[in-house]
């Protein structure tokens, strides 16, 4: 029995899980701190956001940021399936974009973006881009129709 791998879609989730880890935001406090100068600063992992837990900021704030960590989470761990949790992984990091964006622009720079969420784009872009084109081994056998085509891994006929 032959297998056929989607192995852009499961690229495009482990590249989801490598968002996960890496910083997302860095926060600016004010506050004088010995050695740190009059701001101090934080730095929060996709983890670190689903946790829900990143003082000194609003609840309203917060909740984008557990939201967007949730959706970009539950997408990864889908697109291990099937490509359609790119979906899920684009909305998160586009969410999270959007709805931080104001704070980006203010005076005084209290929210730093980093690559976390442009990381995510880009894995639920590929995931995505999967379900189109797949790329792996038995993918270009004969025309995939559509059940095999939103599976990552399936029986190759």
């Amino acid at each position: 029995m032959k297998l056929r791998a989607n192995l852009l879609c499961i690229l495009g989730a482990v590249i989801g899980v490598a968002s996960l880890y890496s910083v997302w935001a860095v926060l600016y406090y004010p506050g004088h701190i010995p050695g740190a100068g009059y701001y101090s600063q934080a730095s929060y992992t996709g983890f670190d956001l689903l946790s829900n837990f990143v003082p000194h900021i609003s609840p309203r704030l917060t909740d984008v940021f557990f939201l967007s960590c949730v959706l970009l989470a539950a997408g990864t761990a889908t697109a291990f399936l099937t490509p359609i949790g790119g979906v899920l992984q684009v909305a998160g990091s586009l969410y999270f974009l959007l709805q931080t964006s104001p704070y980006w622009l203010e005076r005084v720079w209290f929210f730093n973006l980093r690559a976390g969420p442009v990381i995510g784009l880009i894995a639920g872009a590929l995931t995505v881009f999967s379900i189109f084109y797949p790329i792996g081994p038995h993918c270009r056998d004969r025309p995939i129709n559509l059940v095999a085509r939103l599976l990552s891994i399936s029986r190759a006929k």
